[in-house]
This record gives C-alpha cells, sequence and structure tokens, in this order.
C-alpha cells in the first residue's frame, strides 16, 4: 500500500515542486527502516518507488505521451531520489533501465524532453562515478529556454544522520525552485 501510494504521488500528479524534496525524504526516511526488495531491505520504500519511476521514466510512451510539466516533474525525482540510495543500488537495478530512457529522451525531437535526458544522464553519472562524471554540452540553439528545466546535482551519497538528511532536503529545495513550468 505504501509503494502504491509513494509510486502514484510521484507519478501521477504534478506537484507544487517545493514538494518534491520533502517526498522523496520521507521516503527515503520509510524506507532505510526496512522493506524493499532486491536491495536487501536496506534502501526499502525509496527504492521500490525509484524502480517504479525509472520504469516509467525509461518508457518511450513517457517522452511523447506525457505533458512537459509532468516530466520535468518526474526526473526531478528521479534525480533526486538517486542521491539517497546506495551506489550499488543504482548501478546494478537502476541503471540499465534508466539509460534505455536516456536513450528514448535523447531521440526526441524536443529540446526541453532531449534535456532531461541529459540531466537524468549526468544526475546517474555523479552517483555511478563522482569523480569523473559525464557533462553534454548546451548545443541546441532553443537551450536558454529550456534553463528552468536543468536539473542540479543530487545530495552526497552517503548514509546520512537525520541532520545531514534535512540539510539535503533544504539545499534540494532549490532545484524544486528551478523546475517551475515556464
Amino acid at each position: 500500500a505504501q509503494l502504491v501510494l509513494s509510486s502514484r504521488l510521484l507519478l501521477t500528479r504534478v506537484l507544487p515542486h517545493q514538494t518534491l524534496p520533502y517526498t522523496i525524504a520521507l521516503l527515503g526516511r520509510g524506507g532505510l527502516e526496512g522493506g524493499g526488495r532486491a536491495g536487501g531491505g536496506r534502501a526499502g520504500l525509496l527504492a521500490d518507488a525509484m524502480r517504479a519511476v525509472g520504469d516509467a521514466w525509461s518508457g518511450g510512451v513517457h517522452t511523447s505521451g506525457t505533458s512537459l510539466a509532468q516530466q520535468r516533474y518526474v526526473s526531478a525525482a528521479l534525480v533526486l531520489g538517486l542521491g539517497r540510495l546506495p551506489v550499488q543500488l543504482v548501478s546494478e537495478e537502476l541503471m540499465p533501465t534508466l539509460l534505455q530512457g536516456v536513450q528514448h529522451h535523447l531521440q526526441s525531437p524536443s529540446p526541453p524532453v532531449r534535456r532531461l535526458g541529459m540531466d537524468v544522464a549526468e544526475a546517474l553519472s555523479r552517483v555511478i562515478d563522482p569523480d569523473n562524471p559525464v557533462c553534454f554540452d548546451d548545443e541546441d540553439e532553443d537551450d536558454a529556454d529550456d534553463a528552468d528545466a536543468k536539473l542540479a546535482s543530487p545530495p552526497a551519497h552517503a548514509a546520512a544522520p537525520a541532520a545531514a538528511g534535512s540539510l539535503a532536503v533544504a539545499g534540494s529545495l532549490a532545484v524544486a525552485g528551478s523546475l517551475a513550468v515556464a
């Protein structure tokens, strides 16, 4: 029931972007206690929610049949969630699916959708190899209009205590604010 609620909250609604960091933090806090399927219970509810969000984001239907506002919201949820998961879980379970999604997004004729694919790829790269992340150049002429879609780095990768988690949420508010639909 919690997974259904969390994935529906992230996938079927576009809530105010200021709420997204709090939603991810709550999923992470509740999930660290237990649950989760293949993650051995370490990442729990957040891992399961990120699997569901990653599957939806990576589908070809997402890039063509979903509003840009929803795509931005789901992409921001992915970026924020990736930074709170164990690196091993991200690299073994989420990366193959997300790379398919990046490919779908990069093949889109819409520059904002391509930019979202680049942003998630950059975030995934920062999680997998923080010392050598992938960085895309802004090649499209329309990228000035897409600056609002640029996603920031996910929070530092660590099993953070509650106080550090609060700092990550506070830092993530700037991310959420930058994702407002133009």
